[in-house]
């Protein structure tokens, strides 16, 4: 199935409406397997954009990319705001979600901005830009909280001999509407700009200050989603 929405909230409203007008049970839940959410306008998620009866909160957000930024598996940031985080902490009060400390592991990020230069340069390897998160070699750590973001892959689209736009791909193996896809957009869309903006820093760095002729934009955001699903307690919400 392919939904397509100018903006995070549309995309929302869509998804809600998919799932509770044709989900099948499944558990606690009603699903639809199989989903594909286009984004046009990614970073177009502002308050006044929600429906009311959501209750979406800017706050929150805010406060979630904060805590992503720091890059910590210490939940401690958002666990106030959202008690779920303590739920999910593991002995060592330790969580696996914390997508900006995936995001740096193994070098993964700096490398993905170095290679997407390469490829915007070159022309070669343009099919590489993928960082993982869910891995099931590791699921042995996956006591408490599993990761239901499986990987960003960074989509190159040449705009002109020195231009490009760069899309984002994510593929979640779960992804809830009412708490995940309304808050994992717009996170996903700070991801993209913060690629976008990495990608035209290496670039200058590499001109070493002088102006380069390169620019890279902010494209779609393609969202997969594998089981996106709804939790009985919140069908018809939407009044």
């Amino acid at each position: 199935m392919w939904l397509s929405a100018n903006n995070p909230p549309e995309a929302f409203r869509q998804a809600y409406r998919l799932v509770t007008d044709n989900g099948e049970p499944n558990e606690d839940t009603l699903r639809f397997t199989g989903v594909v959410i286009e984004v046009r306008n990614p970073l177009d998620f502002e308050a006044g954009l929600w429906p009311i009866w959501r209750k979406w909160s800017q706050r929150y957000v805010d406060l979630e990319w904060k805590w992503y930024e720091a890059a910590t598996r210490d939940p401690e940031m958002v666990e106030k705001v959202a008690s779920i985080w303590t739920k999910m902490k593991d002995q060592f009060g330790e969580v696996n979600s914390n997508y900006g400390w995936q995001m740096k592991r193994e070098n993964q990020w700096a490398t993905c901005v170095r290679e997407i230069v390469e490829s915007m340069l070159t022309g070669k390897g343009t099919r590489k830009h993928v960082l993982s998160i869910y891995d099931g070699k590791e699921r042995w750590r996956y006591t408490k909280d599993t990761p239901c973001t499986i990987s960003f892959t960074f989509v190159l689209k040449r705009e002109g001999k020195t231009k490009f736009r760069l899309d984002l791909h994510t593929h979640m193996r779960s992804n809830d509407v009412w708490y995940g896809l309304c808050n994992d957009l717009p996170a996903f869309a700070l991801f993209q700009s913060k690629m976008v903006t990495d990608v035209q820093t290496k670039l200058h760095d590499i001109c070493k200050g002088a102006p380069t002729p390169y620019r890279v934009r902010m494209g779609r955001l393609v969202h997969f989603v594998d089981d996106l699903h709804l939790y009985n307690d919140f069908l018809d919400r939407d009044e």
